[in-house]
């Protein structure tokens, strides 16, 4: 049985060659010392407990008499530690807590292993309570000069300290809590509901020069991927030629992409998946690849064979409205919510009654689609009062049988993704695997040596969790790790995977200054803190008086028109030294068409040749 540590006030002391951690026994930290640089990384003068669990209401029989129904914290208020474990009891509860510890030269970490509940109080009804929630390391670390928040790291010139976890189910934050300055609460905690044991978090510190070094032991420690090995991989500065389109490079016409890439000395050849499948989800081959992967890979050794690295743009964690998947019902695809009927309604009928409200369904074009039974229907509104009704129906979509429903039965409102052309998936199922699986074997004959995860957004809440969490899923399923990543979404524990930054979708050449000052340049910045680049891409060819689509004319202060003056040197000048001066790749979409048309393509071409080919020289312009 653990102890039940009433009393116990001694220090706990735990280092390692890089760092060294005090906790008081009354469970508070009080010292985090990186030994390199002999600096303090807490705060002065902050008691901050070391860890804490909740209850999302009291569930102590006499706590829940004292206190309202609402989330219930109660911090530790006392520490000792037991060989390589440290014990941790809290106030107002009766569960004391075991983590383990791991020192090793590089890094500390605590995994949480479970708890026992030792009932101090020999009077009051008790039963052992439910734990919703628990934070295991909390540290009040003072502010330097930079903070990256996907790494969680603090540093500057001289110290770098992170707090990282080692799943990604543990939720890490570096969040300055309201009212204070000088510093930020580094936390780390695991949810019931994805398992509060078996799980745990680091803190990383050293010099800052040798964090990434502290930082690649604890991935090789414990299999993550190794984004501090591929930061230093020289590829991440290189700049890509994106292809998209339906068949729009095949084997037939592979040539004239690498002499275009060569103009334009790119490294690195981007194809989506677009370019060779129907659809994401199932990734069924077009017809321009009859012999599926073996067509792709012999576009990808050519560009191999000429030089440049083969690079894959990938949905993959969604599906098309198009795929197998939407159109055979599948009950994987994620919802947003679950409605029910109130009334029988008929094959015909173009309204229907709920029993429930209908608060959070979505109200834009395209993604107002409910699924009852085998049928898929859509509605044109909803009352906001009783009687709730969903009108406009529009019944039988994608094929799907016109049915009759009755009282009582449930319909699920489906998560149709920002761009409408997506359904996201429940992240809970296989459905994720059976994807990834797809994914990594196309990767692994191949030979695509760098990833874009597009659309991280689109999966359901917890996004701190299943972002991250997707894309491992593909990660760990391909055989030949990719040496580097980008994503459309950032989050903690997607650092190890995302060792390059996201790219902008495609802004019109007279919105390329306001576009560099307002997001590119500001993400710029952002990647930096957290040892990372940003792609300063994805930009676009436009031909001179092109016709702008109908969709871009919201653009504020449009004074332009409706058609551009299409992309010029100058304007690819701008972007492309602004990506070298910050070490940082770009991309350039490659449309074969547009390329035989456009005046400037040669001159275009040559204003990317120059900055990436000074950028892998160390020449300065």
């Amino acid at each position: 049985m653990l102890a039940a540590l009433a009393g116990m006030a001694d220090d706990v002391v735990i280092e390692n060659g890089a760092l060294r951690l005090v906790l008081s026994g009354d469970g508070a930290a009080k010292s985090l010392v990186a030994k390199a640089t002999g600096e303090e990384c807490l705060a002065p003068g902050v008691r901050i407990p070391f860890a804490r669990l909740r209850q999302d209401r009291p569930y102590d029989n006499e706590m829940h008499l004292l206190h309202p129904a609402k989330p219930m914290w109660f911090d530790a208020n006392r520490i000792s530690r037991k060989g390589d474990a440290l014990e941790i009891g809290f106030a107002n509860e009766y569960h004391v807590m075991r983590v383990r510890l791991t020192a090793t030269g590089d890094y500390l970490a605590f995994v949480p292993e479970g708890t026992e509940y030792v009932l101090i109080d020999d009077f009051g009804d008790k039963r052992r309570t439910e734990i919703d929630g628990i934070e295991f390391l909390r540290l009040p670390v003072r502010d330097r000069a930079h903070f990256g928040a996907c790494a969680n790291v603090a540093w500057d010139a001289r110290t770098a300290v992170a707090v990282m976890g080692l799943q990604p189910e543990v939720r890490i934050d570096g969040a300055a809590p309201e009212g204070t300055s000088g510093w930020r609460l580094f936390s780390a905690g695991t949810e019931n509901l994805l398992g509060l044991f078996g799980r745990g978090a680091a803190i990383v510190a050293d010099a800052q020069g040798k964090w990434l070094d502290r930082v690649d032991a604890l991935e090789r420690d414990f299999d993550l991927p190794r984004g501090a090995r591929n930061r230093r991989d020289p590829i991440l500065r290189a700049s890509y030629g994106f292809i998209l389109g339906g068949g729009e490079i095949t084997e037939r016409n592979a040539d004239e992409y690498i002499e275009w890439l060569k103009k334009g000395g790119f490294r690195v050849c981007m194809i989506s998946y677009g370019v060779f499948a129907e659809s994401c989800g199932h990734f069924t081959w077009r017809k321009q690849y009859p012999n599926g992967a073996a067509d792709l890979k012999k576009v990808t050794n050519k560009l191999r064979a000429a030089g440049i690295t083969p690079a894959l743009h990938i949905h993959y964690n969604k599906v098309s409205v198009t795929d197998p998947y939407v159109k055979d019902g599948d009950p994987r695809i994620a919802s947003v919510r679950e409605v029910c009927l109130a009334a029988d309604i008929g094959a015909d009928d173009d309204s229907l009654t709920l029993q429930n409200a209908p608060h959070g369904l979505r109200t834009e074009d395209g993604r107002r689609l409910v699924r009852f039974g085998a049928e898929l229907l859509s509605y044109e509104s909803f009352t906001s009062e009783k009687p709730w009704k969903l009108n406009g129906l529009k019944r039988g979509l994608y094929g799907t049988p016109r049915l009759a429903h009755k009282r009582g039965e449930y319909g699920r409102h489906l998560d149709v993704d920002d761009w409408y052309y997506f359904h996201r998936i429940d992240q809970s199922t296989e459905i994720q695997d059976e994807i990834a699986a797809r994914i990594a074997s196309i990767v692994d004959a191949c030979g695509f040596e760098l990833l874009y995860f597009d659309g991280g957004e689109d999966v359901p809440p917890p996004y701190w969790y299943n972002v991250p969490r997707a894309q491992k899923r593909v990660w760990d399923r391909i055989r030949t790790k990719p040496r580097g990543a980008e994503s459309a979404l950032k989050s903690h524990f997607g650092w190890h995977m995302l060792s390059r930054g996201n790219a902008f979708d495609s802004f019109y050449p007279e919105r390329t200054r306001q576009s560099l000052d307002k997001y590119i340049l500001p993400a710029a910045r952002l990647a930096a803190d957290d040892f990372s680049t940003v792609d300063f891409g994805w930009l676009k060819l436009f031909l001179p008086g092109e016709k702008i689509p109908k969709k871009a004319t919201f653009l504020a202060n449009n004074n332009f028109g409706d058609v551009t003056v299409g992309t010029t040197p100058e304007q690819i000048e701008m972007i492309a030294r602004a990506a070298y001066e910050n070490n940082a790749p770009l991309s350039f979409v490659l449309m074969l068409k547009k390329l035989r048309a456009h005046p400037q393509a040669d001159a275009i071409m040559s204003v990317f040749k120059k900055y990436e080919d000074m950028k892998f020289s160390g020449q300065r312009p």
